[in-house]
């Protein structure tokens, strides 16, 4: 294909022509002009209109015979390109390396190669430049890097990588997209609520400030207990020998008995969660809340299972302990999106298909276009399992605007709004506090101190 710079010398070429042929006449009209005795010569180089045709036919007659020959040594398709990333999921606000490299397997070298690799727009280029230009030489290989962050969760792609290849007077060009050489990126929730509560714990003020205390009874648990005299009865596996030895009697170490309380998050995913600004809608500080509620049980050991639901439900996760399945949640949070209808009580009904043991469901959803009757219903079941039930409810005129900008005409609508929404919130907890459901209405200044609280509310009152 030709480039600019080769549309222009073929434009030159024809341009030049013209001239060319334009001299020519004006030299024989000035001839004939002065032959009728019209006055003095005007003499027109008889040069110029060689020189101005000769240069023109070669800028035309250079670049239509330079395309084929370049296109029978210009291959986009002999350039490999590979990306690697220093990690493939990550959280929100987290830097990525991307390295880059071109290798030649072609028969011939490449006087002018450019190579472009896409980013999602969404991200941040931090360092570098996700371009290079350079030379390419048979069986060489060169590499370039450069830095972006991801801004927010989502499952993304690094690529696909642009290949183009020019000739040295870069008059012609093939260009080539590299489809398939994707790289695949998980962008987790944000990690600062947890970073947060890391940094207050690790000032030992988790306790003073949240109230987590941890239930000490004697049983068979992993931490250490106390140490008493054997009797009969006492697994001897449980024996103290150095104990024994010390005090000349048996002695027999006790454990913690920990006990440990099942969490349900129910995530309500439909497309009335997707209101207010993109960064901060309901659906965002959900999942925040989602993660920061797994992270505090999962550092007391105790399981936590995810269900996200609208229509249908969308995800399952099993409750469980460790890493793997913290992770696990991450992952199926990173990439929810809005939208459809909230059916809560299809996905109360498959939770407790699957899970037999009680536990606390925590559902978090805005309650919009409820039906109340079956929702509390469906709600009571659970209850009569046994099972602690708190509904989490972002109010969404809370998250929708930010009252210190509005003027105060929109200030009154917004208001009304308010008021209309605080109106048909109230008749949906009145009904759920007739079947004992607790019901919050939050807004995104309190949405996560709220969760903290009422997880450590419910591991007071199961015990745990």
């Amino acid at each position: 294909m030709l480039s600019p710079r080769g549309a222009f010398t073929i434009f030159g070429g024809v341009v030049l022509i013209a001239f060319g042929f334009a001299a020519t006449q004006m030299h024989i009209a000035f001839t004939t002009y002065h032959a009728l005795g019209g006055g003095k010569q005007i003499n027109v180089p008889e040069e110029l209109p060689f020189f101005l045709l000769l240069m023109g036919c070669i800028m035309i007659l250079s670049t239509v015979i330079g395309i084929p020959i370049f296109r029978l040594s210009a291959d986009p398709r002999a350039v490999v390109v590979t990306r690697k990333i220093d990690r493939e999921k990550v959280f929100a606000g987290d830097y990525v390396f991307v390295e880059v490299t071109m290798k030649n397997t072609g028969l011939g070298g490449i006087d002018l190669l450019e190579v472009y690799d896409a980013y999602p727009q969404i991200f941040e280029l931090a360092l570098g430049e996700n371009w290079v230009l350079t030379k390419l030489e048979s069986g060489q290989e060169v590499s370039f890097a450069y830095v972006v962050r991801a801004l927010k969760r989502g499952r993304y792609n690094l690529g696909p990588s642009k290949v183009i290849v020019k000739d040295r007077l870069g008059l012609f060009f093939e260009e080539e997209v590299k489809e398939g050489n994707e790289t695949e990126l998980i962008v987790y929730p944000p990690y600062e609520d947890i970073a947060k509560m890391t940094v207050v714990g690790k000032k030992r003020l988790m306790g003073r400030a949240f109230g987590i205390h941890k239930t000490r009874a004697k049983g068979i648990g992993s931490e250490f207990f106390a140490i008493r005299e054997y009797v009969m009865g006492d697994e001897f596996r449980r024996i103290d020998w150095k104990g024994f030895a010390r005090k000349g009697k048996p002695m027999v170490r006790d454990y913690e008995d920990e006990k440990s309380l099942t969490s349900i998050i129910f995530l309500d995913c439909s497309g009335s969660m997707g209101g207010g600004p993109p960064a901060n809608s309901k659906l965002e500080y959900a999942i925040r809340a989602a993660v920061l509620l797994t992270h505090l049980a999962f550092e007391r050991s105790d399981p936590v299972g995810l269900c996200i639901f609208s229509d249908k439900v969308q995800a399952w996760i099993k409750p469980g302990r460790g890493q793997r399945k913290f992770y696990e949640i991450l992952e199926a949070l990173a990439v929810v999106e809005p939208g459809g209808g909230a059916n809560i009580e299809g996905a109360t009904e498959f939770v407790l298909s699957q899970v037999r043991k009680a536990g606390f469901f925590m559902v978090i959803s805005d309650l919009e276009h409820a039906n109340v009757e079956k929702l509390t219903k469906s709600l009571k079941q659970a209850v009569a399992r046994n099972n602690n039930v708190v509904v989490l409810a972002p109010f969404g005129p809370f998250f929708e605007v930010k009252v210190g900008t509005l003027s105060p005409v929109e200030k009154a609508l917004a208001e009304a709004v308010a008021e209309e929404y605080f109106g048909e919130r109230a008749k949906v907890i009145k009904e759920l506090q007739k079947a004992e459901i607790d019901t919050i209405s939050v807004g995104p200044d309190d949405i996560l101190s709220v969760v903290i609280d009422t997880w450590i509310k419910q591991k007071r009152i199961s015990g745990a």
